[in-house]
């Protein structure tokens, strides 16, 4: 009976001890967060528990507390969130949080993040930090990850075959392969050193971010749920939209393309094509515009009379800087030229701009006949160097230096095209149309 009654003692005293075994938790901001939890401080005393922290099953919220030190989180075993963005960390073990679903560590000044025990991860947000390399090959239930604003000079996301949501903006990547992530909906790779991308194997992507690095094509004929294009400042020639109709923002400013079509994308509301050489934009089929910036082109001809111009404002509608362009053609001329004051001061508005566009052309160059089925003259007494025969969508049919004055337009198609004239005094135009 003794021997009986010592061994309860021994055990009660050893259950006891367990329970009273308090957790060490240095930082005095962080403890006095677990301690003011409710659903972590079960007891309601000052201190927590062993029991409590490896009990605890919610998450552990604490952003933007002037927090340095997390010692004490490693007793957190079956912590299923944790959120400690914000602070002025340097140094972030979760090695023993094997639980963990979210981790959200951003915006503090980490160099390394090691998760390769966190396997059940579906989020990671670790952006705005300092970290130089990020090993997430082995969360591979991961489906969102935001590591933007870092120092990643290399990714590899070949593991994470759920992700939806990829963001690594702001880095130094110089490659990326994305043909195992099939069901990325998301990605953001602005501002890296990326100089191919390829996103046909991503054929449920619906927001594209890759502007600010030196991608010279981009094929997005496979992304037929894209609503959103960001992809300016590349190096980028061509640009085709003409399979993705859902597309509300195309943003494609500080490139080098000729010619931008968008007339299939009905739903288009913002177009940003600045910076490029753009000759001819017809926006007549886009009736959910709001916003056109397209100065810094080579425009001769610009039609926004889609019905919609009511519905921009001011600030929404810039075509500076295009010094051939004189006609703009729109839905009401009085109501554009009192809202819109960001175009050149030769510019105009009209709602017929055939005649102005012709006009275009100086006092010394004449072409006829026009409309025309076989040949085009030209009556000038300047030296001509060079002509350019440009379609509608901006695309340059024919180049040629003549060795007369009458060009051969038989072959062309039917349609209206932009006579470009370079001679002596510079380059002049004027629109024509093949019968």
């Amino acid at each position: 009976m003794k021997r009986i009654l010592l061994s309860i003692i021994t055990i009660t005293a050893f259950d006891f001890g367990a329970k009273a075994q308090n957790v060490n938790i240095p930082d005095a901001n962080f403890k006095a967060y677990l301690v003011g939890n409710a659903a972590i401080n079960t007891s309601g005393d000052s201190e927590i528990q062993v029991i409590e922290a490896t009990s605890f099953t919610g998450g552990i919220w604490c952003p933007n507390l002037s927090i340095t030190d997390f010692t004490g989180l490693e007793a957190f075993t079956s912590v299923l969130s944790f959120y400690c963005s914000g602070n002025s960390l340097t140094n972030l073990d979760v090695s023993s949080n094997t639980a963990l679903v979210v981790l959200a560590c951003q915006s503090n000044q980490l160099t390394s993040l090691n998760v390769s025990t966190n396997t059940a991860l579906t989020q990671l947000l670790c952006w705005g930090n300092q970290l130089t390399n990020l090993d997430i090959s082995t969360n591979t239930l991961l489906t969102k990850l935001v590591c933007s604003d870092n120092l990643l000079t290399s990714l590899n996301v070949t593991s994470n075959n759920v992700l939806d949501e990829l963001d690594f903006r702001n880095n130094q990547v110089s490659t990326i392969g994305l043909l195992s992530n099939t069901v990325l909906d998301i990605l953001y790779c602005g501002n890296n050193l990326l100089s191919s991308l390829s996103v046909s194997n991503n054929t449920i992507l619906t927001k594209l971010g890759c502007e600010d690095n030196s991608i010279s094509s981009l094929d997005i004929t496979s992304n037929v749920d894209l609503i959103y294009l960001s992809c300016g400042q590349n190096q980028l020639s061509t640009i085709s939209t003409v399979s993705n109709p859902g597309l509300t923002a195309i943003l494609c400013a500080d490139n080098q393309l000729s010619a931008v079509d968008v007339s299939l994308n009905t739903n288009l509301s913002s177009l940003y094509c600045n910076g490029n050489t753009i000759t001819t934009l017809d926006l007549t089929l886009n009736a959910m515009m709001t916003e056109l910036l397209c100065h810094d082109n080579q425009l001769v001809i610009l039609d926004v009379a889609n019905g919609n111009n009511t519905n921009y404002i001011s600030n929404n509608f810039k075509a500076t800087n295009n010094p051939s362009l004189t006609c703009i053609n729109v839905d009401d001329a009085s109501y554009s030229t009192t809202n819109w004051t960001n175009i050149d001061a030769g510019a105009s508005f009209s709602t017929n701009c055939a005649t102005s566009i012709n006009e275009i052309a100086t006092q010394n160059i004449s072409i006829y006949p026009n409309p025309t089925s076989y040949q085009i003259t030209i009556d000038t007494e300047e030296n001509i160097e060079t002509i350019k025969i440009i379609d509608v969508t901006g695309k340059i049919v024919e180049t040629k230096r003549l060795t007369n004055t009458t060009i051969n337009v038989a072959h062309l198609i039917k349609g209206l095209y932009i006579l470009e004239i370079k001679t002596d005094n510079g380059l002049t135009h004027s629109r024509f149309i093949k019968d």
